[in-house]
């Protein structure tokens, strides 16, 4: 979200050039047109996006149409997304990322695989990579002792050195990353096959190339204390390092009878750190439910007429009282329910 790019566009021969329009085949993409310039904006997105984007250009009196595609790898927390030649990734929060791959045209076959990352060391990141069989069993491994590098390349026939196979096809096939979850990091890696179009000769091969965003971020518990009032819904809640409360905080919406809930705080008796809904998470948590103990107007009526009003706190005692006068009785106390009596 908020990453932005743009596009400028000149024309060789001197003419004028302007943009006239921008538009995309998705919502996500948005442009502003300045002249030859366009400044494009992503806005949210949930998943790997491949988009068609067309400007209208004027170029002198006349007008051209270009077309280009933007690939967006769009993160999420211990996955990823991949364009060009995958599936779908699954992955689990032990660091399991199993990816299925599938032929380039008719290029079905094969033969290496380099895996490679922009900056540091595949180690940072990665545990083990490997290229699996259907059944799940290693093909060929890069243990973490060899990916201290930026680059590693895996081969299709289980051997390190220059004898190479390429008989395994694309649906055969697994590659499977082992990424670590003990820090949090965002970062892209690229994998690139080479293949071929027959599993017997070496004729003019091609390379397939996905790249693979992992981003992963810390959980935590965040613990609701009703404190002694009620807890609307769940009492355990889990966030993202940095996460905002959010509605989930307001939701839990705490109740206590002769009580006003007045916030969160981390210690029971208001003295810690006051919490709210914009507040965000960098840790476990337990907050509790502040309460004020509510104010009520209490009305003193005597022989059928109003002798006055008190004001009392729930859960405290009425405090001294008035005592009113009748002739020819002795007053005996005051009650709410007609045979209570306070005094």
């Amino acid at each position: 979200v908020g990453d932005v790019f743009s596009v400028s566009v000149k024309e060789d021969n001197g003419f004028d050039v302007t943009v006239t329009s921008a538009t995309s085949d998705d919502d996500c993409l948005t442009s502003t047109i300045g002249g030859s310039n366009v400044m494009f904006s992503v806005g949210n997105v949930t998943e790997g996006k491949n988009i068609t984007v067309t400007l209208n250009i004027n170029v002198g009196d006349k007008n051209i149409v270009k077309t280009f595609k933007v690939v967006i790898n769009a993160p999420i927390t211990s996955a990823a997304y991949m364009y060009d030649n995958t599936h779908v990734t699954d992955t689990d929060k032990n660091g399991n990322l199993i990816s299925n791959w599938t032929s380039y045209n008719d290029y079905k076959y094969a033969y290496s695989m380099v895996i490679s990352i922009a900056d540091g060391s595949l180690s940072d990141y990665l545990s083990s990579v490997a290229i699996v069989n259907a059944s799940g069993s290693n093909i060929y491994t890069v243990s973490e002792s060899s990916l201290n590098t930026s680059s590693v390349t895996l081969w299709f026939d289980k051997q390190s050195g220059n004898s190479h196979s390429h008989r395994y096809e694309f649906s055969e096939f697994k590659l499977k990353f082992v990424y670590k979850t003990t820090e949090d990091y965002d970062v892209s890696i690229s994998a690139i096959c080479t293949a071929y179009r027959s599993s017997s000769n070496y004729y003019q091969p091609q390379t397939v190339t996905a790249t693979y965003r992992i981003r992963v971020v810390s959980q935590y518990n965040v613990t609701l204390n009703g404190n002694g009032g009620n807890i609307n819904g769940a009492t355990s809640l889990t966030y993202t390092k940095g996460e905002r409360l959010g509605s989930r905080l307001l939701d839990a919406a705490p109740t206590r009878t002769g009580y006003t809930f007045i916030g969160w705080n981390s210690d029971p008796n208001g003295s810690g750190t006051a919490y709210t809904s914009e507040s965000t998470v960098s840790g476990d948590l337990t907050l509790y439910a502040q309460w004020q103990a509510n104010t009520y107007t209490v009305t003193l009526m005597s022989d059928g007429a109003e002798f006055g009003e008190i004001k009392v706190v729930y859960g405290s005692t009425y405090g001294p009282l008035p005592t009113p006068t009748r002739n020819g009785y002795t007053f005996n106390g005051w009650t709410h329910d007609g045979t209570t009596v306070i005094k």
